[in-house]
């Protein structure tokens, strides 16, 4: 059946009614995108923006600081005599430590954390010239937790006065070898 076979009648409504569906369709389906375009637009606007401040920002320069170290068999060894010397530095004791594995150890992804557990003694200003001297050291160094009490056991000390004993958790990053992984 072709158009050119159809009666008059049918040929002058189809003349009608196909511009009719042409414009409805246009007005629900191309007019809303239409409008979509427009926010698209100022969307890619504001993002080219971004962009350009973000190419226009100086790239950051890494400090001293070293996030992670290469693993070698050397690694917790030179880890347990950085904490001993920042101690020393602090004027603490180290009376208890634990480098082994806490149980508590990062295996996902190309840097390995480590935990170690360490104990502290000496006055609160030590203490807190410890943290300071950690939070400085040329390694990133977390501590995960820190539990301050006076020092011995059941002694008169406050926090303020008298030693104290600061049982503390240093998480360490390490980035494994290849012949380690």
């Amino acid at each position: 059946m072709s158009f050119f076979n159809l009666s008059p009648e049918l040929q002058q409504r189809l003349a009608i009614f196909v511009p009719l569906v042409a414009l409805v369709l246009s007005l629900f389906v191309v007019y809303p995108a239409w409008g979509r375009y427009g926010a698209l637009n100022d969307k890619i606007a504001q993002q080219q923006r971004e962009l350009s401040d973000l190419k226009r920002t100086p790239v950051f320069t890494p400090g001293p600081v070293k996030p992670a170290v290469d693993y070698s068999p050397t690694e917790p060894p030179t880890f347990l005599a950085q904490i001993k010397r920042l101690a020393l530095e602090a004027h603490c004791a180290i009376p208890q430590y634990d480098i082994s594995d806490t149980g508590k150890v990062t295996d996902k992804g190309p840097v390995r954390a480590y935990r170690a557990q360490f104990v502290l003694e000496g006055e609160y200003v030590q203490i807190r010239d410890f943290l300071y001297r950690l939070n400085h050291a040329d390694r990133l160094y977390v501590v995960t937790d820190l539990t301050i009490t006076s020092s011995p056991p059941g002694s008169p000390a406050t926090a303020s006065y008298g030693p104290l004993r600061a049982s503390i958790e240093i998480e360490r990053y390490v980035a494994p070898t290849e012949s380690n992984t």
